[in-house]
């Protein structure tokens, strides 16, 4: 039997999420390799980290590649934070249910998906709680509604169930919220 907000599926293609946080390269390596992954799909919307430079968009492809792990800069499709305005909230955030319905976003699901079902993945984004990222916001709800079994990826080398995660937005509430964000009472 499987959990609310997992595949019906009992043999679904498992797809991993990990955020790269501070980690040195070697650790975050190590914490991939534990689950048996081999793609890293960055679902950054701009790949870079002023605090971890070896996350950089064209430095990580070619450090993974020395670990034999492959690359795919995916975040132009699926980032969390697009540049585009139409998905602006007044507040100044991001409207996750109308980013998650645009064509190019669900297309960008797609893409992974195909990925995901290929080779072991992981999506990277660079917050390490799930919770407060659109990893768990938006994506991985998409890779359930395509058949697939969703595990972040702990910094301390832990991996929780998709539907143990409860999702905060990040902090925001109300209009604009992702389905499913954890609403603050006070």
């Amino acid at each position: 039997m499987t959990s609310p907000g997992s595949s019906n599926q009992p043999d679904a293609p498992v797809a991993y999420t990990i955020g790269h946080s501070r980690h040195r390269l070697p650790a975050f390596v190590a914490l991939l390799k534990k689950y048996g992954v081999k793609m890293v799909a960055d679902a950054r919307s701009a790949p870079y980290s002023r605090i971890a430079p070896h996350f950089n968009y064209g430095e990580l492809e070619p450090a993974l590649v020395k670990y034999f792990m492959y690359y795919k800069y995916m975040g132009n499709m699926i980032g969390g934070k697009p540049a585009d305005t139409a998905y602006a909230l007044a507040s100044g955030g991001v409207d996750y249910e109308k980013l998650g319905a645009s064509p190019k976003f669900v297309t960008g699901l797609d893409r992974l998906a195909d990925l995901a079902r290929g080779q072991a993945t992981a999506v990277m984004c660079s917050e390490e709680d799930p919770a407060k990222c659109h990893r768990a916001l938006l994506i991985a709800p998409g890779l359930i509604a395509r058949g697939f079994e969703v595990r972040h990826i702990r910094g301390d080398g832990s991996v929780v169930a998709h539907e143990d995660i409860k999702p905060t937005a990040g902090g925001r509430t109300g209009p604009g919220a992702p389905p499913g964000a954890q609403l603050e009472l006070f």
